[in-house]
C-alpha cells in the first residue's frame, strides 16, 4: 500500500510541477538505474539462498518462491523489480528536485547520464567487495553447499539491509552532488 502511495504522490507531483519533460526524463533515468542495480544485486543474492526474501513477503510473494524455488533468476528479477520501483521512482522525485526547483541554474538529463550510473557502480561495487573477495579465496556464499542454509540466509538479509543503508547515502550524496553542481554554476 505505501509503494502504491508512494508512485500516486510523484505522478502528481510530476504533473503538477512539470512544464518540461526533464522531471521525467531524469526520475525515469533513476528509476531504470534503480531497478537495473536492484535486479542484479537480487540475482547474487537470491543464489546464496532464494529464502532470503521469505521473511518480508506476503503470501503472494511466498507462494511465488514456493512456485519458483527451482528458477532462481525469475525469483531476483521478480524481487529486483518489485522492491526497486517504488524506491525509483522517490529517489527520481528527490534527484529530479534538487537538479529542477529554485532559481539557479537546472541541471538536464544530459548532465546526470554519466553521474547516476556512476553511483550505481559505486554501490554495487561496496556492497559485492565482501563476496568477491570470498569467492577469489573459494569461500563465495553463492551456491556453495558446504556453507550452512542458515548462513547463507543471514548473510543475504546483511546485503540487503546494507544495501537499503548505503543506497540512503547514494541517493542523498546524489542530491547534495547536484545542488552542488547548481550552486557552482551561477558563480
Amino acid at each position: 500500500m505505501l509503494r502504491c502511495k508512494c508512485l500516486f504522490f510523484l505522478i502528481l507531483l510530476n504533473f503538477h510541477i512539470s512544464k518540461s519533460a526533464e522531471w521525467a526524463k531524469i526520475i525515469g533515468l533513476t528509476t531504470g538505474a534503480t531497478v537495473i542495480y536492484e535486479s542484479l544485486s537480487h540475482q547474487l543474492i537470491v543464489r546464496m539462498s532464494p529464502k532470503v526474501f521469505d521473511i518480508h513477503g506476503d503470501d503472494a510473494q511466498k507462494e511465488f518462491i514456493k512456485d519458483n524455488i527451482n528458477n532462481p533468476t525469475k525469483i531476483g528479477l521478480f524481487f529486483g523489480i518489485t522492491n526497486a520501483l517504488p524506491l525509483g521512482l522517490v529517489l527520481g522525485g528527490m534527484i529530479a528536485t534538487s537538479c529542477r526547483i529554485g532559481s539557479w541554474q537546472k541541471l538536464s538529463f544530459q548532465d546526470l547520464l554519466k553521474t547516476i550510473p556512476t553511483a550505481f557502480l559505486l554501490l554495487g561495487f561496496c556492497l559485492f567487495k565482501e563476496e568477491i573477495k570470498r569467492s577469489t579465496q573459494g569461500k563465495s556464499y553463492i551456491n556453495n553447499s558446504e556453507i550452512s542454509e542458515g548462513d547463507r540466509i543471514q548473510e543475504g538479509r546483511k546485503i540487503i539491509k546494507y544495501d537499503y543503508a548505503y543506497g540512503s547515502f547514494i541517493g542523498l550524496g546524489l542530491c547534495g552532488y547536484t545542488l552542488y553542481q547548481r550552486i557552482t554554476a551561477e558563480k
